[in-house]
């Protein structure tokens, strides 16, 4: 009886030595199979490092190509004053137009005409007709003298009681409808004592106290003017 039990338990080693054996070659395979999988899995993350370090890499590069373009295009404080001074003096100048305006020029008048407001201005010692005082204006480069603002009439009334006379003719007629300078220029200003409708008395003479209409034949001393050079 412990004969058969014994050939029973060597008869069992016997079989079950092959199904461990195939157990090692079974977890040799399973461990063989599971190598390759994890050498696979370790290149790709070393590749994607060092991917990765190449990016940063070159991110840095064109960063610093970057400053490099802005610090060139930047301009220098130097040049930015050189640039904004100009700009400043120029805009200076815009803000104050008496800088453009040319400098006064003196104005010089020949012996016997007085200066005033730019221009010249004379009494004659001759008593002559309106017509005719034009006349001798003009010979002197001038006509009867105009008026155009309260300055001017001043003036030549105080240079009318300095000379010495009570009416002297001065440019002032009446031709269609309306009052007229001989010089061609506007009447923006008027003096009359008088009425300033025309009537027969057509041309104009210079009072102290203002003007007063009277006859263009009548026989007065008057003031010419012009503008200084023509003289």
């Amino acid at each position: 009886m412990a004969t058969v039990w014994f050939l029973f338990a060597v008869l069992c080693i016997a079989t079950a030595a092959p199904a461990v054996k195939g157990g090692k070659e079974g977890v040799a395979v399973v461990k063989s199979e599971a190598v390759p999988v994890l050498a696979a899995v370790v290149p790709k993350a070393e590749e994607a490092d060092v991917a990765l370090r190449q990016i940063e890499e070159e991110l840095k590069q064109k960063e610093g190509v970057l400053k490099e373009v802005v610090m060139a295009a930047a301009p220098s404080e130097k040049a930015m004053k050189e640039v904004g001074e100009p700009l400043v003096e120029h805009t200076n100048e815009l803000q104050d137009p008496q800088s453009e305006k040319p400098e006064a020029q003196a104005v010089f008048c020949p012996d016997g005409w007085f200066e005033n407001d730019g221009r010249c201005f004379t009494l004659t010692n001759s008593a002559l007709d309106w017509n005719s005082a034009e006349d001798h204006c003009k010979s002197l480069g001038a006509h009867l003298a105009s008026i155009h603002n309260p300055a001017d009439n001043r003036f030549l009334k105080q240079l009318v009681t300095l000379g010495g006379q009570n009416d002297v003719w001065i440019g002032s007629y009446f031709l269609q409808t309306r009052w007229r300078w001989i010089d061609g220029t506007g009447m923006y200003y008027e003096d009359f004592i008088t009425p300033s409708s025309s009537t027969s008395s057509a041309c104009t003479c210079l009072r102290s106290s203002g003007w007063a209409k009277a006859s263009c034949s009548s026989n007065m001393r008057f003031i010419c003017s012009t503008s200084p050079g023509s003289c």
